[in-house]
Parts: C-alpha cells; structure tokens; sequence
C-alpha cells in the first residue's frame, strides 16, 4: 500500500531538484531554501517524520489558504487522499485527523466524481475534488485528490498519517486522476520523473528530480521495472541461513507504504523460524545482534539485512519488546509469487525510482 512542512507556493521560474528531508519528532518545521552545491538548481528542505519505527510522514498543503495535512508518501498507490471536513461524525478515524475544507479555499473546484479505495485491510470512500497542492515548495496546480468521507477506523484510526499521498504508477490511480508526482513533472516543477528515498531510525530524506549523492556511496543496481503498474522488480532469490526462499525466483514491489517485510506466508513462516520468532512474531531482544543475515538477490548483486535491519523494538509500560518484521501474506496473483519490500529494506539500501528510464535503482545508504 500500502509506504508524505509547509511553504507557501513558490512560482519557479527553471525544473530543479526537490529535497524533503526527513527527520524525526520534531515539535517545530524549519523549513528553508537551499541551493544545491552542484549548482542544478534550487531546493526546498522540509521536514518529515517517523512514529513508532517505522511509519513515515510528511507535511502537505492542499488550498488558498494552505490547509497542512500529515500524509504517507507511498509508492505502492498512486492517489493523494485525506480527510474531509464531510467526514461522517460517527468515524472515529476520521475525527481523529485533520479534516480538508472545500469552502476555506479559494482555489478550490468541485468535481464530486464518487471514490473507492481498498488498502489492504483498510479502504477509503469518498469523492473528487481539485485544488492546488503544494509538497515542499512546489504548487502543483489544479491538482484532483480525494476528500475521504469514509475511513476504516480499525486500519486508519491508529496511524498518525491523516493521508496518503501516492507515489505509484498513473496505470493504477484510481477514476484515472492524474498522480501529483506526474503533475509536478508535466507543470515543470521537476527537471526529471525521477524521486529517490534516504531513510534511517531518525528520519532521512526525500528528492523529487534525482538523487542526493551525500546519502549513499559506490554506484547504483539498477532494476527494470515488470511493467508499469507498479515499483515491482524481479527477485533472482532470497535466503536466511541455509533456508532458500523465494524458489525459481519471484518479484518485490518496493513500496514506501510498509514498514515491515511482506512475503509469501510459506516464506514468511520459514524465515520466522529461522529466527527463532514466535507464532506473534516476538523475539528476545538481546539476541538480536546475533541473528542471521537474510540475503535478497537483484540481477547479479546481493543485497543483506542484519538482525538490527529486520527487529522492531518498542517499549511497554518501561520494558523492550522485540518483533520480526517478516509478515506473511499470500497476494492474489495466480502466476506470480509477490513479495513487499518495505521501509527496512530502504533504510539499508538508497532506493531511486526512474520513471522515466523504467527502472528503480539501489545503493549502499550512508
């Protein structure tokens, strides 16, 4: 799914990167102008944020007058959604986040084409409706999104995003809406359809035009993309110990939307138990740094995650409690064997996607 502060419109007058940082609980937005050292252009720096290890987000605006938004910049959808202030009383997702407000907005158009959006477990229900859209420092204007009126509040209720700004192909947008990411390329605000993703446990960053050559080192691993649906890659192989996974090879779709590791429940079971993971995925912290490595194989390179790459810890009521992020779950697609490589995947490895050459791009994130 699936994995997205403010500043005014800016009118930019040549294509140039776009950089949105991403940092982690920070109380206040600092955002500032930056001017790249290679001297390509001009770029916003804007904070985003981390909640619980692993759901990232950023800060948008959608109106005249801005109204500010927490959305989940997500690879794996390609619609920009968020609360409407016609949200239904009664849902408890809803009320729990910012709500967008048509008659606050000068810029406003209606539209009102009804909206349908399943996510996983969790599904959206709305209508269409355009204003201008601003994502760190750049206004894509007349911009179509969803106003939610409907929201699982059992999916949606607990996460702290308000909504979900996808950054997947136009093949899959749902009522065939134009994506924000195509819109900033086609009005000029990009030089190139490109966007890469630099994460850590703090934060990291987002760039819209290319990629930040201060977050990885050595060169890229380029990947074709299968088809033009989504960020899907084919997977050569995967193992943990002397487990082979992923047998004759499978696909990964990178998707920014998922904090863990989704595979096949065969697969996903066999790594859990390779682990030493129990049937709710817990696992003692204190063995954690002795895990074994989990290796992926992209056309003739070796990708690895260590147990600290792939273990979630948290704290309850003052104590650590450590949790595998493999999760097991068997996609609707009869010939092809899917695998969810989500946020833990991106935090190791610089990740680019190209939609113009096709292809998403990785490199060893420092």
């Amino acid at each position: 799914m699936n994995l997205l502060i403010i500043i005014l419109c800016l009118v930019t007058t040549h294509a140039s990167f776009q950089r949105v940082p991403l940092q982690r609980f920070k109380s206040e937005v600092n955002s500032r102008r930056l001017q790249l050292k290679d001297g390509e252009g001009t770029c916003a720096s804007i904070p985003l944020y981390i909640y619980l290890d692993g759901e990232y987000y950023g800060i948008i605006s959608i109106g005249t007058p801005p109204q500010k938004f927490k959305v989940n910049f997500d690879t794996g959808s390609s619609n920009l959604w968020v609360p409407s202030k016609k949200c239904r009383k009664t849902n408890i997702a809803c009320l729990m986040h910012k709500k967008y407000d048509a008659r606050k907005s000068r810029t406003y158009i209606k539209n009102g084409t009804y909206f349908s959006l399943q996510y996983g477990k969790g599904a959206v229900t709305g209508y269409l409706s355009t204003d201008f859209l601003n994502i760190g420092g750049l206004c894509i204007q007349n911009q179509t999104f969803a106003e939610a009126t409907g929201v699982t509040d059992k999916f949606f209720g607990s996460t702290i995003s308000d909504g979900i700004l996808g950054l997947g192909y136009e093949s899959t947008s749902v009522d065939d809406v134009k994506p924000p990411f195509y819109a900033m390329y086609e009005q000029g605000l990009i030089s190139a359809p490109v966007f890469s993703f630099y994460l850590n446990r703090d934060g990291g960053e987002l760039l819209f035009g290319g990629s930040n050559p201060k977050h990885y080192s050595g060169n890229f691993t380029y990947l074709p993309v299968m088809g033009q649906r989504y960020w899907q890659i084919k997977m050569e192989s995967a193992s943990i110990d002397d487990v082979e996974l992923c047998k004759g090879g499978c696909q990964a779709v990178i998707d920014t939307g998922v904090s863990f590791i989704i595979a096949p429940s065969v697969d996903a079971k066999a790594i859990n138990n390779a682990i030493g993971a129990a049937d709710d995925r817990r696992i003692p912290c204190n063995i954690t740094s002795e895990l074994p490595v989990i290796k992926f194989v992209f056309g003739d390179k070796t990708f690895q995650l260590q147990g600290t790459d792939y273990i979630l810890r948290l704290t309850e009521m003052g104590k650590s409690i450590c949790f595998s992020r493999f999760m097991g779950f068997d996609m609707p697609y009869p010939r092809e064997t899917i695998w969810l490589l989500g946020n833990i995947f991106i935090r190791k490895y610089y990740t680019l996607f190209d939609m113009s050459n096709q292809r998403v791009g990785f490199a060893d994130a420092k």
